[in-house]
């Protein structure tokens, strides 16, 4: 049995003696954790239990069971026994905590505490010292006055909150109490916290609890801690503060709000586009420094991914937060990434060197979360050429953004011609009828679709049940009655989608400009192409030398230019070319690109829309002819490639709407 953690531990022994389902509440409520905590448990346990024939099963109105032999649940139960429960590490984890939580005790008091002799203990706390000291922490052993750890409080919290989440159990510190109660007050905290991935709001909450106990006992934040904040979420900070203060009767002000505003802004939203508005602040630009250090020869291709560049500006709103104030986060796919796909692993090390500069610290969790939006990247890669999909797949993913497209490129690659495969979201349950097939990380109580549930790394054994899924799908009619007005407001928007493709293709226009120019000139002759007003075309310009200042759009590869931005000087898609008057652009920023695509979005657009765009993008490398007939200017072949392209877009969006 491979090693695992002992909440899993616990979690699995409690299932395996059960002969009954068990709610879900009851069993966060034995195992002191939130309900979120047990759904993320559940998700990876096929590599633990696979082996000895068992899987979770969930029944609706029943809860979550362990499905298999009797004799196959003695034998895990026998096995779960064997583990070490109190290893050394664990044991010095919970030392620590047990310092902090009472300093001033000496030896021969821990020592009874943990079932060892004094001298363990002084051998753990030598190991204990320099895990410390890199967090800010001093170790005190004085003769006469005990032991204790000295430091800010700020470190001293995010240390009992690196240790809560590697103990994975309840720890002794905070008091359990405080964390449930915490969970209890789900509809205060709910409006303000919404937006967040559960992993990010289980983060938060035990913050909370760590924030309330050391309140509690009468330890406060240094005055210092005030001098950064982040303004956006000061308000929700605020609101944090006064359900907090009236709910545990503390005195919550203005330092511990400020340091409130700070976490909510480490949290990761469950989308790119949810969440309290934030400042790029150059991260588009580290965003394509990381993809040309993770793959310099592969570099142009996945700059025309705009799924990877707003996934990694989006990831990295938050990480550089992180990265900034210390605060560690636990990505629980990383051992799966890890072993699944050591390659990219090794190469986000490589890309995610870049963020050093945002913090002494880059833990491998980080890494392992970067890794997730670059790997979906590089199977999306692999993908070739216009899909006829018949079973439409929804991925349902707890575990944010990356790994969702993660999850979604591997059921893509798997069944490609087969499969329809869209993310959606636990939020978007209303939307979920439009699904053949759910496949989820976690257990979904809804009986309006078949439902299957994976681990976010797919495994030959989840192939296989989704392999059975579909056949049987495919069996019977994949085209279900939908809800009333469905289908009416998903014609209404493939009306609109096909009259944004027609204005695209008949807009469509290649414009020459002198070869010398720079790219504000560039900009400018952009913004007449496609304006019908001097005020708009000043907004395409202004827009795309915005766009240009977070980073380059030259992409010397392929000897282009990608105007690319949403801009408020257009009301609906649109795209052309703008080249020399010559072989090519003579300004030596230009490196020596033949043409300028022109792509722009108004600010509102749909993901549809935007998708409609990336196709055009993908269309560059993947459709043979295209690129050279932009560069070389043919207006025939480049509008015939359009028409084909955006064709083969609204055709399977077409199948999507209209689930056939």
């Amino acid at each position: 049995m491979p090693t695992i953690l002992p909440r899993l531990r616990n979690l699995l022994a409690m299932l395996a003696r059960e002969p009954e389902p068990l709610p879900v509440r009851e069993v966060a409520d034995r195992l002191r954790v939130s309900r979120r905590t047990v759904f993320r448990e559940l998700a990876n346990v096929d590599s633990v239990i696979g082996p000895y024939g068992l899987e979770v099963g969930s029944r609706p109105g029943e809860g979550v069971t362990l499905e298999g032999p009797d004799t196959a649940k003695t034998a895990l139960l026998r096995d779960l026994e064997k583990l070490d429960r109190s290893g050394p590490a664990d044991r010095q984890d919970r030392l620590v905590l047990a310092i902090i939580q009472a300093p001033g005790n000496k030896l021969a008091a821990y020592a009874d505490r943990f079932r060892v002799s004094a001298p363990t203990i002084s051998h753990d706390l030598d190991d204990i010292e320099p895990w410390l000291a890199e967090r800010g922490l001093r170790l005190r052993r004085k003769p006469g006055s005990g032991i204790s750890v000295d430091g800010e409080e700020t470190a001293i919290r995010r240390t009992v909150l690196t240790l809560m989440g590697r103990m994975a159990e309840t720890a002794p510190y905070p008091h359990p109490d405080i964390l449930l109660d915490i969970i209890d007050l789900a509809p205060d905290l709910d409006p303000i916290l919404g937006w967040m991935t559960p992993q990010s709001r289980e983060a938060f909450q035990n913050y909370l609890a760590v924030m309330v106990q050391r309140l509690m006992d009468g330890h406060q934040l240094d005055d210092n801690a005030a001098a950064t904040r982040y303004d956006e979420f000061t308000d929700d900070a605020r609101r944090l503060a006064t359900v907090l203060a009236e709910a545990f009767n503390i005195t919550v002000g203005p330092v511990e709000t400020a340091a409130l505003s700070v976490e909510l802004a480490a949290c990761r939203p469950n989308n790119p586009r949810t969440g309290p508005d934030r400042e790029d602040d150059g991260l588009a630009a580290v965003a394509t420094e990381m993809i040309d250090r993770f793959d310099p020869a592969r570099a142009p291709l996945l700059r025309l991914d705009e799924i990877l560049l707003d996934g990694l500006a989006a990831h990295l709103r938050t990480a550089v937060v992180r990265l900034r104030h210390g605060i560690e986060t636990v990505d629980p796919m990383r051992a799966e990434i890890a072993a699944t796909y050591p390659d990219i692993m090794d190469r986000c090390r490589a890309a995610c060197d870049v963020l050093r500069r945002y913090g002494d610290r880059l833990p491998e969790d980080e890494v392992s979360l970067v890794a997730a939006h670059f790997g979906a990247a590089l199977l999306r890669l692999r993908e070739e050429g216009t899909r006829r999909r018949t079973v439409r797949i929804g991925i349902i993913c707890v575990h944010g953004i990356g790994s969702s497209y993660l999850l979604a490129s591997q059921v893509k690659q798997a069944f490609s011609t087969r499969v329809l495969v869209e993310v959606g979201w636990h939020g978007d349950r209303d939307n979920w009828h439009r699904y053949d097939l759910l496949v989820s990380t976690t257990p979904l109580n809804y009986d309006n679709a078949a439902v299957v549930v994976v681990p976010p790394i797919l495994g030959p054994d989840d192939l296989r049940r989704l392999e059975d899924e579909l056949s049987a799908l495919q069996v019977e009619s994949v085209i279900r009655d939908q809800a009333p007005g469905t289908f009416v407001e998903n014609v209404r928007q493939l009306e609109d989608l096909a009259r944004q493709v027609r204005v695209m293709v008949e807009s469509f226009a290649i414009a020459a400009v002198p070869p010398g120019v720079d790219f504000g000139e560039l900009a400018d002759a952009a913004g007449r192409l496609f304006s019908t007003t001097a005020v708009a075309g000043e907004a395409i310009s202004r827009d795309l030398v915005k766009r240009e200042a977070v980073a380059t759009q030259v992409i010397p590869e392929l000897r282009l230019i990608l105007l690319h931005c949403r801009t408020d000087g257009v009301g609906t898609p649109l795209f052309g070319i703008v080249r020399p008057a010559g072989e090519s652009y003579t300004d030596p920023a230009f490196l020596g690109a033949r043409a300028a695509t022109v792509m722009l979005l108004p600010p509102d657009a749909s993901r549809e829309a935007a998708e409609l765009m990336g196709c055009l993008s993908s269309g560059l490398i993947q459709e043979e002819g295209f690129l050279e007939a932009v560069r070389s200017g043919d207006g025939e072949a480049v509008g015939e490639a359009v028409r084909r392209i955006l064709g083969a877009a609204l055709f399977q969006f077409s199948m999507q709407k209209l689930k056939g």
